[in-house]
């Protein structure tokens, strides 16, 4: 259970990052998707909350749909889902 708990944790962060460019964004959540490649705006939905992950190959997309840094986000996505990664 402690497993399930950190990993909440660690997706929280990145999906709080986008929830709140989401948020402050003037583009509607469905144009913003659009603009990432999603077909469904609900896949953002499902990213903000924690539910599903955001996949590495449309981090850069997100990020520019969104006005952001993608090397920001990139990294935020790699230390929670691969730290391995940036040892």
């Amino acid at each position: 259970m402690a497993t399930n708990e950190t990993t909440e944790a660690k997706v929280g962060r990145y999906a709080a990052y986008i929830d709140a460019l989401i948020a402050i964004s003037p583009k509607s959540q469905a144009t913003i998707a659009k603009e990432a490649g999603y077909k469904n705006p609900n896949n953002l939905s499902l990213i903000k909350s924690g539910k599903i992950p955001l996949p590495i190959d449309k981090v850069r997309a997100l990020a520019k749909a969104l006005d952001a840094d993608s090397v920001r986000l990139m990294l935020m996505v790699l230390e929670e889902r691969h730290p391995e990664l940036l040892a």
